[in-house]
């Protein structure tokens, strides 16, 4: 296992972000897969539930996010990736939106696959101050 293929995995996330549909990014976490969303006040814990959190944010649009901070962590077939990272989109009145957070996801590789089986995503708190560990 190697730490680049869990950014690319990570990285391939954050592109599928930016699609027309929810399709790709859903393809990414294992069916039984367990989202804690940004943007959602309870977790989400079959396709189905992971599905409809992403539809609600595809609407939005000129969506994107950026990758600002990752620290990757390797167990056998199973990863761990903390960071930081800045959802961009437009909202209905044409204002540009910008929210800090800060994201774990668990990965493990299934069938030469590395899917997300865990997602835990938060807004950074509003007063936070900016403390850089020893990476």
């Amino acid at each position: 296992m190697n730490i680049q293929e869990i950014k690319s995995a990570i990285a391939q996330w954050a592109s599928s972000f930016s699609m027309p549909t929810s399709l790709e990014i859903c393809s990414l976490y294992a069916e039984d897969a367990v989202l804690m969303g940004t943007l959602s006040p309870f977790y989400r814990n079959t396709p189905e539930l992971i599905k409809e959190y992403f539809d609600s944010l595809f609407h939005q649009q000129e969506r994107s996010v950026e990758i600002t901070d990752i620290h990757v962590q390797t167990y056998a077939d199973t990863a761990t990736c903390s960071g930081l990272y800045t959802f961009h989109w437009k909202s209905h009145d044409e204002h540009r939106v910008n929210l800090e957070a800060r994201f774990t996801f668990v990965l493990v590789r299934q069938s030469e696959r590395w899917l997300i089986v865990h997602q835990h995503s938060s807004a950074l708190p509003k007063n936070h101050i900016a403390v850089r560990s020893g990476s």
